[in-house]
Parts: C-alpha cells; sequence; structure tokens
C-alpha cells in the first residue's frame, strides 16, 4: 500500500461542509475504491493555518506552509482555512497523503 500527496481547495461555510463535498466529488470521480488515491481515503483532520481574509498572498503563504509540514499526514486531510472572500465566502484548502 502506497501513498501520494493532494490538496483540494472548497468554498463551503463550514470545513465539514468543504470536507464532504470533496470526499463526494472524488467518490463520484474516482470510485469507492479504499485505495484510489483521493481525499476519500483521508479522514478530516485539524485546521493547521487560517487566514481572515481570502487573496493570493495567503493562498501562496498556505502553500508554503504545506510544503514546510511534509505534505501533511497519512490518511488524514488537515486543512487551511484561508478566509473569506470578496462576496462573503469561506475557502479552505486540504492536503495530505491519500492511500493508493
Amino acid at each position: 500500500m502506497g501513498a501520494i500527496s493532494f490538496i483540494n481547495e472548497a468554498k463551503a461555510k463550514t470545513a465539514g461542509d468543504a470536507y464532504n463535498y470533496l470526499v463526494e466529488e472524488a467518490l463520484y470521480d474516482h470510485g469507492h475504491n479504499p485505495y484510489n488515491g483521493t481525499i476519500s481515503t483521508c479522514d478530516i483532520g485539524r485546521c493547521t493555518l487560517s487566514f481572515t481574509k481570502y487573496n493570493e498572498k495567503n493562498r501562496d503563504k498556505a502553500y508554503e506552509h504545506i510544503e514546510k509540514n511534509d505534505w501533511g499526514s497519512k490518511w488524514v486531510a488537515d486543512y487551511v482555512d484561508l478566509g473569506k472572500d470578496s462576496k462573503g465566502d469561506r475557502h479552505f484548502l486540504f492536503y495530505g497523503w491519500a492511500s493508493c
């Protein structure tokens, strides 16, 4: 059994809603195989960084944070709360190592 890193972004009211949306999307696109290499093979983790306002500068900082932390842990989808955009939508960036 191997692992592959992933990063997925979603807009939602809560991190749980964003995670559920991304898992459903991954299952639809890649099937229910427990080794499909997507976020669907991971449990939701914890927020490791958060911002108040969504913008490209903070998004870049989030990617640096993820790289610094070796793309997270196996089978856990930790996330960065990227903050709210100008329309009031909250963005979340999930990352980790999926089973493949």
